[in-house]
């Protein structure tokens, strides 16, 4: 856990971009509107404080007027992350260095968490714990 701003990549806000297309949105007016570069001025590597995510998820729920958006844009940000998880799985060794480029993956794009391991020997889970966040709930 870090005690600056919190930070997220331009990939985070891409990734809203084609579920809210999809629900009729108009992007670039969506980013303009919350004072970001328009999506195709982003690059997957720029960074942004969290805030800027929040804000734009806000602007894009009520421009649609639906209370669901945020699920949806959850789901397309997840499976955007997908590929990155699976190449970490594919060049581990063993469970624990699968963890450990997971956890190596999470820190890149997000500042302000901490995480948990827990192995009993068969299972293996991470908990990815996050703090100072405008809603903890994400």
């Amino acid at each position: 856990m870090t005690n600056d701003i919190p930070m997220t990549r331009g990939f985070v806000l891409l990734a809203l971009v084609r579920p809210f297309a999809v629900a009729g949105g108009d992007p670039p007016e969506a980013f303009e509107a919350v004072g970001l570069p328009p999506p195709d001025a982003l690059t997957m590597d720029h960074v942004f404080p969290a805030t800027a995510y929040y804000a734009l998820l806000e602007e894009m729920t009520h421009r649609l007027g639906d209370q669901f958006f945020p699920a949806r844009a959850g789901v397309a940000i997840a499976r955007s992350g997908l590929p990155a998880l699976i190449n970490a799985r594919n060049h581990a060794c063993t469970l624990a260095e699968c963890l450990l480029r997971i956890i190596a993956i999470f820190r890149g794009t997000i500042t302000n968490a901490h995480y948990e391991l827990f192995s009993d020997g068969r299972r293996a889970s991470l908990s990815l714990k996050r703090a100072m966040t405008a809603n903890r709930s994400t």
